[in-house]
């Protein structure tokens, strides 16, 4: 029993935090008063922040090793040790995905106070980061394939849940088809790599690459089947994390979801797709870096140009934030292409994650609001809100200006520190383009800044609706910024 309790309760806890809340979210379905909506909500926020009481826990006792006792155990308790991945890195995920969600269950509930919404979109919230959470922890093919349909499938519902707007529904139809798309490639991908190694268990197979590819005469067929299975995990991650040229979804559905919706897809979503690739990366690609490192790079480049020049001819926050996080996709890629191949050294890639997810979840934040009032998420709504709501705009150019990686935000830092580890790994080349995308993002970036200082009021006498927890949200991820650009070593989770 303290076996099962020490080896398997205990570094579940995080994951069990979720899924009780879920259960008890389930109870309270069959009792659909709307005032039990708080309650729901209370629920939800309660259980993400237990978990990331249980994840500092975790993190105090330094519980990662299988003990001895269970390696002379024999059945489920082995077989689960050897398939949840708990180490320092998912631990630095959990906590990343405890507070993302923590934050967007706060600006849903708010979302959903002035609108009519779906009873079970608490419920919808949990299971999307129980998703999560297995995905950053699974050490096996056929794991993160389940984690990442527990992960998508809600979320095709929490796109949609403004039925009556065509530009809902349309937003969930096309994150469907591609969501789908991509996980039939995950699997077949999949499959392609176990009809050749026999096992889905990331170390294994990577023990199996290395041993068969370095023989001189690999059969042909061996050849095919790795780097078919490999190029179709990729191209699968690559859609999954609105990477181009995979990132055609991106923009429709980051502006037809609810922006509560979008800001959790952008911060926490966005986060365990990071930690797929970086799970395939120092798993079965190690072996095969050396041929996959160029090709991501490249990816990496495209994306930065893609997103950076699209963003400039939009007019509306949520398309240019959403073109936005294709070009954040690309540096993210590039840490970790530069980082991984070396073994787990994950600071940079992990301060970018926080990063860019407070500020992306602090921009929508202030998106919610400017939709709840004047129904709209065009730029020109932000036209002299930097005078008529002071604090508002302050945050908002914090946030901004950390986007856009300029001092002293932790933006500037997040962007140093992703090109200092690529210059170590010899990637100077692709340094240079990546600031030259930088540069060409910044102006999009401070055309809000403009928009906010520079363009007269056309909403005088119309101020925005009185919103404690949003207006605590934007502020929390505003100083955030500061705080991480002063303490950088704050989110030094690493070895």
């Amino acid at each position: 029993m303290n076996t099962l309790v020490t080896q398997f309760f205990f570094p579940l806890s995080p994951v069990l935090a979720i899924v009780g809340g879920a259960i008890l979210l389930t109870i309270l379905e069959f009792f659909p008063e709307a005032r039990l909506q708080r309650v729901k909500a209370s629920v939800a926020a309660l259980a993400a922040m237990l978990s990331i009481v249980f994840t500092l826990l975790l993190w105090a006792t330094g519980s990662f090793e299988i003990s001895s006792e269970v390696l002379e155990t024999s059945g489920w308790l082995l077989e689960f040790k050897r398939t949840y991945r708990l180490d320092v890195f998912t631990l630095a995920l959990y906590f990343g995905i405890g507070l993302f969600s923590t934050l967007a269950i706060f600006l849903v509930h708010f979302h959903f106070q002035h609108r009519k919404g779906p009873q079970e979109i608490y419920l919808l919230l949990l299971f999307v980061i129980s998703g999560m959470q297995f995905l950053v922890s699974a050490n096996s093919l056929i794991i993160l394939f389940l984690a990442l349909e527990l992960m998508s499938l809600p979320t095709y519902v929490l796109v949609a849940t403004h039925r009556r707007d065509p530009k809902s529904c349309e937003a969930s139809l096309k994150y469907f088809l591609f969501g789908a798309f991509a996980s039939v490639l995950f699997v077949l991908g999949a499959a392609f790599l176990y009809a050749s190694y026999g096992t889905l268990h990331l170390g294994l197979l990577a023990e199996r690459i290395q041993v068969y590819l370095s023989y001189e005469n690999s059969p042909f067929e061996l050849l095919v089947f790795t780097y078919g299975g490999l190029t179709l995990l990729v191209i699968a991650g690559g859609f999954k994390i609105g990477l181009a040229p995979f990132h055609m979804w991106v923009p429709d559905t980051y502006e037809g979801a609810p922006s509560a919706v979008t800001g959790f897809m952008g911060s926490a979503i966005k986060l365990a797709g990071f930690a797929l690739f970086v799970r395939l990366m120092w798993g079965i690609f190690i072996p095969v870096s050396s041929r996959w490192v160029p090709v991501l790079n490249t990816l990496a480049i495209i994306s930065m140009f893609v997103g950076n020049l699209a963003a400039l001819a939009q007019t509306n926050l949520k398309r240019i934030f959403a073109y936005s996080s294709v070009a954040h996709a690309g540096y993210l890629i590039l840490c970790v292409t530069a980082v991984a191949p070396f073994g787990p050294n994950f600071d940079a890639l992990y301060y970018y994650l926080i990063t860019y997810g407070l500020m992306f979840l602090g921009v929508f934040a202030v998106i919610e609001l400017l939709e709840t009032r004047y129904q709209s998420s065009e730029l020109h709504e932000l036209s002299g809100m930097g005078f008529t709501h002071p604090v508002l705009g302050i945050c908002l150019s914090i946030l901004v200006l950390s986007g856009a990686g300029i001092p002293p935000t932790a933006g500037f830092l997040a962007k140093y520190f992703v090109f200092l580890e690529a210059v170590k790994a010899g990637h100077t080349f692709q340094v240079v383009l990546a600031v030259i995308s930088s540069l060409i993002g910044a102006f999009y970036y401070l055309r809000v800044l403009v928009y906010l200082y520079m363009r007269e009021n056309k909403r005088e006498g119309i101020p925005l609706l009185r919103a404690p927890t949003v207006f605590v949200c934007i502020v929390f991820c505003a100083l955030s910024m500061l705080y991480l650009a002063a303490v950088p070593s704050s989110l030094a989770f690493g070895p």
